[in-house]
């Protein structure tokens, strides 16, 4: 089997850090078992930022994007990554804006990544207040 990466923003839930450590860690379980299952992978490379969908999204313009596309690369070529998983979450610090807002951002972002890497599928996840990955739309396929 293959690898994929998923893009994910810091969960934070609870002002205690050893809290935070389980739910960070169980939210990242979930979503991990999630992607095996939804790519039929073995392993999960993460590609993590503070706000990644916004930074994604093109709303910022600070290079930021062109880190995470970077380090999006090395998993794909150096991993052979099958497929991306571009994840939004409720209740985010560094994106503290609407559902609905997230979720525009999140498509935009999902629509930037697949036309930087043609040849892999990207789906957009969104999790909520549940703390469990939901897919918000079809797989983009690769062309």
């Amino acid at each position: 089997m293959g690898m994929q990466w998923a893009v994910q923003g810091k969960i934070s839930v609870t002002r205690s850090p050893s809290q935070q450590i389980i739910i960070l860690r169980k939210v990242t379980i979930q979503l991990i078992e999630y992607l095996q299952r939804r790519f039929d992978v073995d392993y999960v490379d993460l590609v993590t930022a503070p706000g990644v969908v916004v930074v994604v999204s093109g709303a910022e313009a600070d290079g930021a994007a062109e880190s995470v596309y970077r380090r999006v690369g090395v998993s794909i070529e150096a991993h052979q990554s099958v497929g991306i998983a571009v994840v939004a979450h409720h209740d985010c610090a560094a994106n503290p804006v609407s559902q609905e807002i997230q979720l525009s951002q999140l498509w935009n972002a999902v629509e930037n990544i697949s036309a930087r890497f043609p040849g892999v599928g990207v789906v957009a996840l969104w999790i909520g207040d549940s703390w469990k990955p939901q897919e918000v739309g079809p797989l983009v396929r690769p062309e």
